[in-house]
């Protein structure tokens, strides 16, 4: 699962790709943009330092992970990072590794 930011009309926005690859998740953003994470400002994707953390609550509704077996594999998923600690129960948030991409 991938959740990619894009800038449109001066403002970043996400959208989640991949919604049913529970194997991998990441943030990717223009390479444009290294270096400027930390003012960057989305609905459902915050950044500190290096590390992009998610909502899971924006990304279970983004990915259309809500019911059904979609939504037992996104708690699989969110248990997977909680084990390793990529997840924050307080914020509700799962942390994602930014890949920066070339943009075509």
């Amino acid at each position: 699962m991938l959740v990619e930011l894009n800038k449109r009309e001066g403002r970043w926005v996400a959208g989640v790709e991949h919604q049913r690859e529970f194997n991998d998740f990441a943030v990717t953003i223009p390479s444009e943009a290294r270096g400027e994470t930390a003012s960057i400002s989305c609905e459902g994707v915050k950044f500190e330092g290096d590390q992009a953390w998610v909502s899971t609550r924006w990304l279970a509704v983004e990915a259309a992970c809500e019911e059904g077996q979609p939504a037992a594999d996104f708690a699989r998923m969110i248990d997977y990072a909680r084990a390793r600690g990529w997840y924050d129960d307080a914020r509700d948030e799962v942390a994602a590794h930014v890949v920066f991409r070339e943009q075509a």
